[in-house]
């Protein structure tokens, strides 16, 4: 049986940092991670997120404000497969850092799926392994509605997975990562449609940021559904179609689910 003085159950920001600091200090420190180093910032959130916001960027640039500089967007083309790739060797290059400092501090990493066995021990592929404290830091999952046909939509990990571009997307979700994505893809050229439940998206955010962003969504043409409950999503031959509590429906050839997350 292997012994430690503290071991992180889930490598993403929080157990790297927590166990890095650990051994900083002399702890003899492990990182249990049954997926990919970094957790969801690194691998299907933030890092990600941010490198099609720009790519987004760059393109809204051309076909809206270029013209006031003398540019012209006619001819541009925009190769998704390309952002994909350098995307991921961006998230690769970010990954591969953490085995320096796992290195230089004294962190072991342990791969495979933790399972306690008491308040000290835990089995990782059949191995028990020991230690004075045990840091849960095993992060969230989307909270998808128990409705009929929910499983034919995806989450924002998916959205990460795509080789190419839908022609369209639905998302479903009222929260800033809803906002964010909804954003991204329709500069990129998706015909994309935000639905939200209630009567506008964030809606614990202060009032005049809420304002900018209805604003710019009209100003840019993401069309923003307000007060849409979905109670069904089925196939159809045109992609996956939306039934919403109101009796109206809505097909796109991707459904994103974006609600609250719930812890794992």
């Amino acid at each position: 049986m292997r012994e430690y003085d503290i071991i992180a159950i889930g490598g993403g920001s929080g157990g790297i940092a927590t166990m890095n600091r650990a051994g900083e200090h002399g702890a003899k420190a492990a990182v249990i991670e049954e997926k990919k180093l970094g957790g969801t910032c690194v691998n299907v959130g933030c890092v990600p997120k941010k490198i099609m916001w720009y790519g987004a960027q760059i393109a809204e640039s051309f076909h809206h404000y270029g013209p006031d500089y003398g540019f012209t967007s006619s001819g541009v083309q925009f190769d998704f497969a390309k952002l994909r790739q350098n995307r991921e060797a961006y998230i690769d290059r970010a990954r591969s850092s953490y085995d320096g400092s796992f290195k230089r501090n004294g962190v072991d990493l342990i791969e495979g799926r933790a399972h306690f066995v008491d308040a000290h021990t835990v089995s990782v592929n059949g191995e028990l392994i020991r230690a004075k404290h045990i840091v849960i830091a095993t992060g969230a999952r989307p909270s998808i509605p128990t409705i009929p046909g929910a499983e034919l939509g995806g989450s924002s990990d998916d959205v990460f997975a795509w080789e190419q571009l839908p022609e369209s997307v639905a998302i479903l979700g009222a929260g800033y990562i809803a906002v964010e994505l909804a954003g991204v893809l329709h500069a990129l050229g998706v015909k994309t449609d935000l639905f939200v439940r209630r009567d506008r998206p964030l809606r614990t955010f202060d009032s005049y940021i809420v304002e900018g962003l209805v604003n710019e969504m009209e100003k840019t043409g993401l069309p923003l559904h307000t007060h849409k409950v979905p109670v069904k999503l089925e196939e159809s031959e045109q992609g996956i179609t939306i039934h919403f509590e109101d009796g109206s429906n809505h097909t796109a050839s991707q459904v994103i689910w974006l609600p609250a997350a719930v812890q794992m």
